[in-house]
This record gives structure tokens, C-alpha cells and sequence, in this order.
């Protein structure tokens, strides 16, 4: 089956952006789109930020695959960033087959399909299929992210329930952030927090690089469920 080819006309949320980049204090906005079928999926993220009316910087990421109840197979991603003073970077990515069963190493994932996947683990987990339910989460929830041959192991620990205060009204959300064993590393600190009652989609992400960026992404529109795959 082959993957769906765009998101227009179909699920969107909006966040508002602010934190630090580059030493300069940001400000700007998040569309995170979406579209999926029983068995194919489309995932768009597009990020533009500024500083005192100037533009720092503009990113968009997209991701496109398949996906079964066994989990999910991205085919391609495509990600492109323009930042003031250093140009226009892009990448694609055609991703390979998935490992053999037997095999030890990590299938590949794009950061919007860790997302994705993510959360529906997490709806199956706490409430969705019975036939699927697997109970509550182990300590830590793995992500790999693999691009070409490059990987990222970004590990999840659920840190409580806190109720965020949106321009919709409150809304319950649960707190994971990422844990790493060793504290000499350069992968960015990513905390979610993921409200239930949609699905488990993302109501705020805060991404911190050391020494280069903290980020926040704060939901500005009216909650919207992720979609439910399997």
C-alpha cells in the first residue's frame, strides 16, 4: 500500500513557540498536520520563530508510511531548515526495509513517527483495545530515532499528571521526560506532555540542546485527538 501524499484538508493543531535560540529570545508559531487511513499515514510539522519582528528561523518536517497493527514502517522523510546567517539545509530520507525479526538493531524512525507511535502505545496502554492492552508502561518508554546512520535513543520516563492551563481551559495532561544513563551526552532534553482525553496528542513539547536551544511549544488551538492507526 502506498503512503498518502500530502495533509491538506485534514486534522491540524496550532502552537504558539517561545524560548531561546542562538543567544536571542524567540517568538512564533507550530502547525503539526496530519492525515492516515487504516494503513497508510502522513505526518507534516511546520515551525517558523523571530526575534523583535526578525526571522531566526523556519523548519518543516515531513514523514510518510505505512503502518499495521504490529507497528509502524516509515518510507520517506523529508526535512528542511532555513536559519538567519547560515543558509538553507534539507535532507531526505528513503527509509530502508525493516530489520528481520532476528535481527538486533533498531528499526528506523523519524521524530514524527516516534510521536505518533508514541502516543497511540500509550492510548492502547491506558484504556483502548482490550484485545491489545498491555497494562501500564515499563519504567522508561524507547524510542529509537535512525536516519541513514544515525540514531538517537531517546528514553521516556512518565513523571506524574499535571493540568495545563490552555486558551481552551484546563486541560489534564501526563508529564513524560526524556532519562539518559550517561550525563556526558549531547541529545537534547525532550519533555512531553500528552493529554489523555485526545488520544494522548502532544498539548505541550519543551526541547532543550545545550549550549544551542530551549524551546517550547504550547497549544494554541482547540485540542484535537491523535489519530488511532490500529
Amino acid at each position: 500500500m502506498a503512503p498518502i501524499d500530502d495533509t491538506s484538508g485534514d486534522s491540524a493543531v496550532q502552537y504558539t513557540v517561545s524560548g531561546q535560540f542562538g543567544g536571542r529570545t524567540v517568538g512564533g508559531n507550530a502547525t503539526l498536520q496530519w492525515k492516515i487511513d487504516p494503513t497508510a499515514y502522513v505526518i507534516s510539522l511546520q515551525v517558523t520563530a523571530s526575534h523583535q519582528f526578525t526571522s531566526v528561523f523556519a523548519w518543516q518536517l515531513k514523514t510518510q508510511g505505512t503502518a499495521d497493527r504490529d507497528g509502524m514502517h516509515p518510507q520517506t522523510y523529508d526535512e528542511g531548515r532555513v536559519v538567519s546567517g547560515e543558509g538553507q539545509r534539507s535532507r531526505s530520507v528513503q527509509f530502508e526495509s525493516e530489520p528481520t525479526p532476528n535481527s538486533t538493531a533498531a528499526p528506523r524512525m523519524d521524530p514524527l513517527s516516534g510521536l505518533l507511535k508514541l502516543s497511540s502505545d500509550l492510548h492502547l496502554r491506558e484504556g483502548g483495545d482490550a484485545a491489545v492492552r498491555a497494562g501500564p508502561l515499563p519504567g522508561l518508554y524507547s524510542i529509537v530515532v535512525r536516519i541513514g546512520d544515525r540514531s538517537m535513543h531517546l528514553d521516556f520516563r512518565q513523571q506524574g499528571e499535571e493540568e495545563l492551563s490552555t486558551p481552551f481551559g484546563p486541560l489534564r495532561t501526563e508529564k513524560f521526560v526524556t532519562e539518559y544513563p550517561n550525563p556526558f551526552h549531547d541529545n537534547p532534553q525532550v519533555t512531553l506532555w500528552l493529554a489523555p482525553a485526545f488520544r494522548h496528542a502532544p498539548a505541550r513539547v519543551r526541547i532543550e540542546q545545550p549550549e544551542v536551544s530551549v524551546l517550547s511549544f504550547d497549544l494554541a488551538s482547540e485540542p484535537v485527538a491523535f489519530p488511532a492507526w490500529r
